[in-house]
């Protein structure tokens, strides 16, 4: 019986924040001025950081198929009918763009103007991800959120990014972010995290203005005078070390454009890098073991080809060196 009423009372809350969010939603596009607006969408950004699934689902739901939401079949035919008599006219046109715009991308718009909006748009966008494969009446929200997706890639083109030096003396949150994502050689603590911020190295990331201080991307450098050797486990040798090169390098060219293939090498590949060595044991930590068995890649930049690899490499066509070839 009290488990009963415990899962009642949660539906409760669940119903109660679903329907404040459906108000949110509906007073963001009704507001006209940018200080109603600013505090609605804050409101609306803070209810979307820890919602579960049943307020989310609810939300959805109400943004697919609330019919103020929706253009006007009616309107849009008209404009269409209108457009096409007089193709020409350039009023009719732009009339028959604005009828067949869902009010929900302005909505949307709003929200990701709002300082912390463009983080809560692409977390629901995650949480959205995973129903649509059982919600196919989810789709029409599925294209403005792909036409908002298309304005972020804009907004995010490289003129808006800054890029920064990060070093010790950089925010600790902002080394606590790298550490945690850093995708290559996992960091083993503060000390390793400050052994890798040495003179001799160097830290970047990519800042948006919308972003603050959370980076969209850094990279690090070692400096060296020649490409680093196989591996600092020279020592060890094991059979069929020929046999999990050639996987290894099979595995790089056949699958690396693919969107399943591995995200590091993606990065470079697209970049504009070459796969030029393959080293065994190159990362025998945990996690090194665990992704690729131990296994690195040297990618190398030649900046006389660094402009056409990208467009082979989204055509399929992996730009290797000949000894990576060979395997």
């Amino acid at each position: 019986m009290l488990d009963e009423l415990r899962l009642a009372a949660t539906r409760q809350r669940s119903l109660r924040t679903a329907r404040s969010l459906k108000l949110a939603c509906k007073r963001l596009l009704s507001q006209s001025g940018e200080p109603g607006n600013l505090t609605v969408a804050r409101q609306l950004i803070e209810r979307l950081q820890d919602l579960d699934d049943e307020p989310l689902d609810g939300l959805f739901e109400h943004l697919a198929h609330d019919l103020n939401l929706n253009p006007d079949p009616q309107a849009v035919l008209r404009c269409a009918r209108a457009c096409a008599e007089q193709p020409s006219d350039a009023q009719r046109l732009i009339a028959l763009n604005q009828a067949a715009e869902p009010p929900r991308q302005e909505r949307l718009r709003r929200l990701n103007r709002m300082p912390g909006g463009t983080a809560a748009v692409l977390r629901s966008r995650r949480a959205w991800l995973k129903r649509l494969p059982t919600r196919p009446d989810f789709l029409g929200l599925e294209a403005d959120l792909l036409h908002l997706l298309h304005l972020l890639g804009s907004w995010f083109n490289p003129g808006f990014l800054q890029m920064r030096r990060v070093d010790w003396n950089s925010s600790a949150p902002l080394l606590e972010r790298i550490i945690q994502h850093e995708a290559g050689h996992a960091v083993d603590g503060w000390d390793d995290r400050r052994r890798r911020l040495q003179p001799d190295r160097c830290c970047f990331a990519y800042f948006h203005p919308q972003r603050g201080e959370v980076p969209l991307i850094f990279a690090k450098v070692a400096l060296l005078a020649e490409m680093q050797s196989a591996s600092p486990h020279k020592s060890l040798r094991e059979e069929g070390d020929k046999a999990l090169r050639s996987l290894c390098a099979a595995c790089l060219l056949d699958l690396s454009p693919l969107p399943e293939g591995d995200a590091v090498a993606r990065f470079h590949l697209d970049n504009g890098a070459r796969l030029e060595r393959l080293n065994l044991r190159g990362n025998m930590a945990p996690g090194g073991l665990r992704q690729s068995l131990g296994v690195m890649v040297n990618c190398l930049y030649d900046l006389d080809r660094i402009e056409a690899s990208p467009t082979r490499f989204r055509h399929g066509e992996v730009a290797r060196a000949r000894a990576v070839a060979g395997l």
